[in-house]
């Protein structure tokens, strides 16, 4: 199941950007928000790091941007880089592309129609969508449904694939697309944490950044454009997500379906607080909801995107609808959903303990060629 040799340079090399970034994000929650919470986001890394010693010049870097944040942040209570790229685009007609958009689309269908064709390409809730929206709450699988990071990723895929035979023209078109759609969808956490991505492979393209070097250092940037990023639940669901499919990544299954499977296990552990905390319902199914919905929403996602903007195709939309919202319906009356109130922090922590003992045991038999 495993290779017989585990690339640890790949997975356990220098992470100054990644400890930069949970060191920052860590100090700032604690003494500007006055919750431990995000504490427990410092916790969930350690299993796939491999401690090093720090010399003086990165203890310097480090403390030099922890200085520069605080004082953004007490310079401006509510000071966002992303709201102000955002309001300047807006004033310059950018956001009319957006809003032309929908109105076309409230134009030329039904409108529950185009509430979910909204909801699909936009992240735009109404009246009509929201049961349906709720349901892929209570599944886990909003992530899936609504665009977010796994669209905009499988959308530069994509586009990769089609331009095989010119990378380097593929990559600017990845850039170019990326950067319209984040426009549309207002510079979101997952859109922008993909778009940094491919500017920065572009850009260190000689240098070959490591999963989570590159990592870390889009979440400093990101929170360079929002210092306030790290009280926002889907910047770090985001980053606690892609961590822990890095993780799985890392661990060279031969076999796709068991690699898939394992990584929607492991974001699926490694969230249960935050989605109890947030929705005070989880379902112990997840996982395989994730595993199940994964192609069905891909293939939802792109054929919407290309081919939503086409009025006579709207039956086919219509039946994509229903199909969707019948599936949900049954895959929720068919889960196992456990109440509770948010945890007390005592709890947290002997969860996150408890979760780092074990990946931690299984991480060492893995590299160790014991299973």
């Amino acid at each position: 199941m495993f290779q017989s040799k585990y690339k640890q340079n790949d997975v356990l090399n220098n992470r100054l950007p990644l400890f930069g970034l949970l060191f920052l994000c860590g100090i700032l929650y604690l003494g500007f928000v006055v919750n431990y919470w995000f504490l427990l986001f410092l916790l969930l890394f350690p299993f796939s790091f491999k401690w090093q010693k720090i010399n003086q010049k990165q203890v310097v870097l480090l403390v030099g941007i922890l200085v520069v944040f605080i004082i953004l942040i007490i310079m401006a209570n509510q000071f966002s880089l992303i709201d102000l790229i955002v309001s300047l685009l807006n004033r310059c007609g950018v956001g009319v592309i957006k809003k032309s958009a929908i109105n076309y689309l409230d134009r030329i269908y039904d409108q529950e129609i185009a509430d979910f064709i909204k909801l699909v390409l936009f992240n735009i809730k109404s009246n009509n969508t929201w049961f349906f929206y709720k349901q892929t709450v209570d599944l886990g699988i909003v992530w899936l449904i609504c665009v977010s990071g796994f669209h905009i990723s499988l959308l530069a895929k994509v586009i990769k694939k089609i331009f095989t035979r010119a990378p380097r023209i593929g990559k600017y078109v990845s850039i170019v697309v990326i950067s319209l759609y984040s426009l549309l969808l207002d510079f979101s956490y997952a859109s922008i944490r993909i778009l940094l991505r491919l500017c920065l492979d572009w850009t260190f393209r000689k240098f070959n950044l490591q999963r989570y070097n590159r990592l870390g250092a889009i979440g400093l940037i990101i929170c360079l454009l929002n210092p306030l990023c790290f009280t926002s639940y889907s910047f770090l669901l985001s980053f606690l997500v892609c961590s822990s499919s890095y993780f799985v990544i890392g661990l060279n299954f031969n076999n796709k379906i068991v690699t898939s499977i394992v990584i929607n296990i492991m974001a699926f552990l490694v969230t249960i607080p935050f989605v109890i905390a947030m929705n005070h319902k989880i379902s112990l199914l997840t996982f395989l909801n994730a595993f199940i919905f994964t192609y069905c929403s891909s293939f939802v996602f792109l054929y919407l995107l290309i081919f939503a903007w086409i009025p006579f195709m709207s039956i086919i939309h219509y039946g994509i609808m229903i199909a969707s919202y019948v599936l949900i319906g049954n895959i929720s009356f068919s889960n196992i959903f456990i109440y509770s109130n948010e945890w007390p922090i005592w709890i947290i922590f002997i969860y996150y303990a408890l979760f780092f003992v074990v990946t931690k045991v299984v991480y060492l038999i893995v590299i160790n060629n014991k299973i």
